[in-house]
């Protein structure tokens, strides 16, 4: 059996409720005891569950940017982990969010069925994240 941990990212009483935009399923999950490891820190009021390696997701870069809503996004080094990257727009709304494949050092993306405006572009793997602005005029 691989430990899994579960996490609140919500209130109980939060006023919004999250959505695919993509068609991705609900599949459901199933544990077995408990397990509970050292208490989480509270620091100003913020969780900290675990810090950030950015060395691990390949630094990118858009290209061009700012751009038609056609752009390419490189990496610097091939990607060596499962990673993917969600858009969002300037409301904080994603927008959609797909895998990249192991080994990929550039993706062609297509905003421009979303219009003009600066978009939030995040590249994702199990434990990391990088983010970079994007302008579509």
């Amino acid at each position: 059996m691989v430990p899994t941990q579960v996490v609140n990212l919500f209130p109980v009483d939060s006023s919004f409720t999250l959505n695919s935009v993509d068609g991705a399923t609900v599949h459901p999950a199933f544990g077995e005891g408990t397990i509970f490891t050292d208490p989480i820190t509270m620091v100003d009021g913020c969780t900290i569950t675990s810090e950030l390696d950015y060395r691990r997701i390949s630094k990118f870069r858009v290209r061009p940017n700012p751009n038609t809503g056609h752009f390419t996004v490189e990496f610097d080094d091939p990607l060596v982990v499962d990673t993917f990257y969600s858009v969002y727009d300037a409301m904080g709304r994603l927008l959609y969010q797909r895998p990249l494949p192991t080994g990929a050092t550039t993706e062609e993306i297509d905003l421009s069925r979303f219009g003009k405006g600066t978009y939030t572009m995040k590249v994702t793997d199990k434990d990391k994240v990088r983010v970079e602005r994007v302008v579509v005029q």
